[in-house]
C-alpha cells in the first residue's frame, strides 16, 4: 500500500475528528449555559412561593400592590444570586404562582384567607 494514501486517510481521520471535537466543544457549552439558566428559574420559582405567601398576608393591599411587592422581593433575590433574569420573566412566573393557587383552592373547595376570591 501506498505511504501516501496512508498519511492522507490519517489526516482525514484526524481533521474530522477535530472538526467534530470542536462542534461538540461548543454545543456542550451551550447545554451547560441553558442547564445553568433552568436551575436558576427554579431557585428563583422557590423563592418566589413564599414571597406571595408573606404577601397574601397583608389585608391592605389591593392584588396589584401584593404583587408589586412580590415582584420588588423576587427582583432584589435574583440580583443578590446574580440571577440574570427580566422583569417580564419574574412577573409571569409571579402570575402562574397566583393562577396555580387560585385553581387549587377552587378545586378543593377550600377558600384561604386573601381577597383573591372576591
Amino acid at each position: 500500500m501506498n505511504i501516501y494514501i496512508i498519511f492522507i486517510t490519517l489526516a482525514t481521520l484526524i481533521f474530522l475528528l477535530l472538526v467534530v471535537d470542536f462542534f461538540l466543544f461548543f454545543k456542550i457549552k451551550k447545554l451547560k449555559k441553558k442547564r445553568q439558566h433552568c436551575n436558576n428559574l427554579i431557585e428563583l420559582d422557590e423563592a418566589i412561593i413564599p414571597f406571595i405567601i408573606r404577601a397574601e398576608g397583608f389585608k391592605n393591599f389591593s392584588s396589584e400592590e401584593k404583587k408589586k411587592y412580590v415582584l420588588t422581593l423576587a427582583r432584589q433575590y435574583a440580583q443578590n444570586r446574580n440571577i440574570k433574569v427580566d422583569y417580564t420573566t419574574i412577573s409571569d412566573r409571579i402570575d402562574y404562582f397566583v393562577e396555580f393557587c387560585k385553581s387549587v383552592n377552587l378545586f378543593t373547595g377550600k377558600k384561604c384567607d386573601c381577597d383573591c376570591h372576591n
